[in-house]
């Protein structure tokens, strides 16, 4: 019999860094999803932050200039690039902190002929080949499952290592049934198909919807001259691009795990990234009490720190903050003598500590200025 675990779980702290969570946007074409999304990853991580993924036949960003971004064009170059994002992320891409992925439709379009393929691999004779990934594996839904494995296994990856995966998608309007009152209603929602969607959405903390939201003047009522129906038509008034969050008329389909989130806001990576950050200081003080500012920018250090996970052969080994401050710490003594004397007097007053005896009273950013000096 194996040895029982002494010690199960861990007390968790709501986390502050907004790549700490995973989000999807979905929207029209051209409404600014991708520009949107690009300028929230590089304002909050700087250029080398922010990788902007284009998958498939999804149109490259030729309308953006300083983005580090890559191309995937088949399955196989998608895997590729997540895997070797991962494995070197200490050695090649320390800063990367937030991976774009525009757009969802075309990972599900590779992830399925990727299993076509796969199938048509296994297939002993002519007859047994697949064209459809309805066909694949015995049909019944086993194609489609195949896609789900391979998009969830590989994209989700890369919050193991502490990089926020940002779905970009469209939508289009879906009647939707509630399965307890057996009503359907409309509702504007992701054009993938159900199951397809659930996969992304169930595992993302936040799902907004950007629209273009219009107010409408002199309204009437007329016979629309095809279908005989009537109809209301007025003319456009105003207009402006927002982001929902929230929507408790449930005509959008949205999610958050954030608690305290705006119903919607304007279009804007500045406001898109304030109502973020807002809800998530809400939330925390909601659980953990109020906090300086100060205190916030060093938990998000120290989380940042802690997120980072190393592969240790099929075993994910989450690197303890404790032990990071503490290799630092004893590298900071083991140099004290290609130290400025000086500067390290101005620091440790200017964040009154007095020795580097207990390592848990020193932030993660002091031990990091500190060792700028050596």
């Amino acid at each position: 019999m194996a040895k029982a675990r002494r010690h199960i779980g861990t007390v968790r702290e709501v986390k502050m860094d907004l790549a700490s969570y995973s989000y999807l946007i979905n929207g029209v074409a051209g409404v600014g999803k991708t520009t949107t999304v690009t300028e929230i990853g590089q304002k909050e991580y700087g250029v080398d932050g922010f990788l902007l993924l284009t998958v498939g036949q999804e149109p490259e960003p030729d309308h953006i200039g300083n983005v580090w971004n890559e191309r995937a064009t088949d399955w196989d170059d998608l895997e590729e690039i997540i895997e070797t994002i991962c494995e070197f992320k200490d050695e090649d891409y320390p800063k990367l902190r937030m991976v774009g992925i525009d757009s969802v439709d075309e990972v599900f379009r590779l992830a399925e002929k990727k299993v076509v393929e796969l199938h048509n691999k296994k297939a002993t004779n002519l007859a047994d080949k697949a064209t459809t990934v309805k066909s694949c594996f015995g049909g019944f839904q086993a194609g489609e499952n195949k896609v789900l494995d391979l998009v969830s296994t590989t994209l989700f990856k890369l919050r193991d290592y502490g990089i926020s995966p940002f779905f970009i998608g469209h939508t289009k309007s879906k009647n939707k049934k509630d399965q307890m009152l057996d009503i359907e209603f409309e509702q504007i929602t992701s054009n993938l198909d159900n199951k397809y969607y659930n996969c992304i959405k169930d595992k993302v903390n936040i799902v907004m919807c950007a629209y273009i939201e219009r107010e409408m003047t002199d309204l009437e009522t007329m016979k629309d001259a095809f279908s005989k129906k009537q109809k209301q038509v007025g003319k456009i008034s105003n207009e402006r691009r927002v982001v929902s969050f929230r929507d408790e008329e449930y005509a959008i389909d949205v999610k958050s795990h954030l608690k305290y989130i705006v119903p919607k806001c304007e279009l804007d990576s500045d406001v898109i990234i304030k109502e973020l950050k807002e809800a998530i200081k809400k939330q925390s003080e909601s659980f953990h009490g109020k906090e300086s500012n100060k205190e916030i920018a060093e938990k998000i250090e120290v989380q940042a720190e802690a997120q980072t996970h190393r592969k240790v052969g099929k075993k994910v080994e989450v690197v303890d903050e404790t032990a990071i401050k503490e290799d630092k710490l004893n590298k900071i003594k083991s140099n004290l003598a290609k130290l400025d004397m000086a500067k390290l007097q101005k620091i440790m007053v200017d964040n009154s500590l007095k020795d580097f005896n207990d390592v848990n009273t020193i932030s993660m950013k002091v031990l990091d200025e500190i060792l700028e000096l050596i």
